[in-house]
């Protein structure tokens, strides 16, 4: 997975390489699937990851620019899978990185897990550019 920042007026963002799963053209709006492969969003349960800048065929290489504004490597306090919603828990770990857990209902989120990995494994967290809560009571 390769990443740039593209700047333009309104917004600053990321810029991945991905593989394709399915065919995805310019402008569709994809998520993650396992690191390193993006498919394009069939419903609205899935949490959109990007859109495609640099389409391509299935199994080939796709650009997306991404709802990004950085990425950060943190410890995964449970396992952790590529396009999980997590929360920060507060711990800094001995190695200065911060603790990530899986989103419950009720939390406010603001990252997604881009490299995953098992409980205490350090983990690839993309922070998205905004904050939204996740299945808010009521809702």
């Amino acid at each position: 997975m390769d990443s740039i920042v593209v700047r333009n007026a309104k917004h600053d963002s990321l810029n991945y390489g991905f593989n394709a799963n399915g065919d995805l053209v310019k402008g569709q709006v994809v998520k993650l699937e396992a690191a390193g492969t993006v498919a394009k969003v069939s419903a609205g349960t899935q949490m959109p990851f990007g859109i495609i800048e640099v389409p391509g065929l299935s199994g080939k290489r796709v650009t997306v620019r991404s709802f990004l504004a950085a990425e950060v490597y943190g410890k995964a306090k449970v396992q952790l899978a590529p396009g999980d919603e997590v929360v920060a828990t507060g711990v800094i770990d001995s190695e200065g990185r911060q603790e990530f857990t899986k989103a419950a209902a009720g939390d406010f989120v603001n990252a997604v897990v881009l490299k995953g990995g098992n409980a205490d494994a350090e983990v690839l967290v993309g922070i998205i550019d905004g904050v939204y809560q996740k299945n808010p009571a009521g809702a």
